[in-house]
């Protein structure tokens, strides 16, 4: 799918990479706090299973 919104906007590879980057790092670390903060009271193993099947 990046391909085509590189082609359709006109971006290079620098560009798209500004644009995902920053993206995927908040997403990471916003999800990162709750699943941590559900992790403490229950099985860990149930959580990871569910996060690796997503």
């Amino acid at each position: 799918m990046q391909e085509q919104i590189k082609y359709d906007l006109h971006l290079t590879d620098w560009h798209l990479g500004l644009m995902s980057g920053p993206a995927f790092a908040l997403l990471y670390a916003a999800a990162s706090i709750p699943l941590a903060r559900l992790a403490e009271p229950r099985d860990r193993r149930i959580i990871l299973s569910a996060c690796l099947m997503a």
